[in-house]
């Protein structure tokens, strides 16, 4: 079975196996490569948000084992879980010694497993938690189409932001704003200013409250 046709199987078991709420097949950042499967997820508290970006590469075989979970590793510069995902008959798994490898590098493992009329993957080993590079994990998930929110730090998709504060506000948009003190102190050579930040529609509403002097 060739690669290409095991991505989609592969972020169909991400997106429900770890909840995830985006995805993209063969997404990365110019220079390094793309990831097979990434796919973002919220842990949600009543006090608290996590999101994670889980990266996972995906191999037709344990050939060249070493090589290709070091791959996985790789994207640990960007994600907080990596895992390689293999596609194996239907009696074998993976060896012993590749559990071991894998779980020395915090690697996660997935099976994948082809069946007559539809194909299963399952977890057999959890990735660790990585510490992404900050500036390289909004690089991607830029190409994922994802913000985050200053405010309540929620990665979200900004589809029809507004610049404008008032129109955010009243039409509940997500909103953008850009930093022209701080492209001029960093001294940016570009053409525009690219230095932006976000704020989602739930927090934009904040700003529209009316605070005790307004309403009296």
């Amino acid at each position: 079975m060739k690669e290409e046709k095991l991505y989609p199987i592969v972020e169909n078991f991400a997106r429900q196996h770890f909840d995830c709420f985006a995805s993209k097949i063969r997404t990365g950042l110019r220079g390094f490569g793309k990831v097979d499967v990434s796919c973002a997820r919220r842990i949600v508290r009543d006090l608290s948000q996590t999101n994670e970006l889980i990266s996972i590469e995906v191999k037709p075989s344990t050939q060249n084992y070493c090589k290709i979970i070091g791959q996985a590793l790789g994207y640990s510069v960007f994600s907080h879980r990596c895992y390689l995902a293999v596609l194996f008959k239907r009696n074998e798994s993976f060896s012993r010694d590749q559990r071991i490898i894998a779980n020395k590098l915090g690697v996660g493992l997935v099976e994948i497993h082809k069946g007559a009329e539809r194909s299963s993957c399952k977890e057999v080993l959890t990735s660790s938690y990585f510490l992404p590079q900050e500036d390289m994990l909004h690089m991607f998930l830029q190409r994922m189409d994802l913000v985050e929110c200053v405010i309540c730090r929620r990665w979200f998709d900004p589809t029809r932001y507004t610049q404008k504060l008032d129109k955010a506000i009243t039409r509940k948009l997500p909103f953008v704003y850009w930093l022209w003190d701080l492209d001029k102190a960093v001294r940016d050579e570009r053409a525009y200013v690219y230095h932006r930040r976000h704020v989602c529609r739930d927090c934009i509403q904040l700003l529209g409250r009316p605070t005790r002097s307004d309403s009296s």
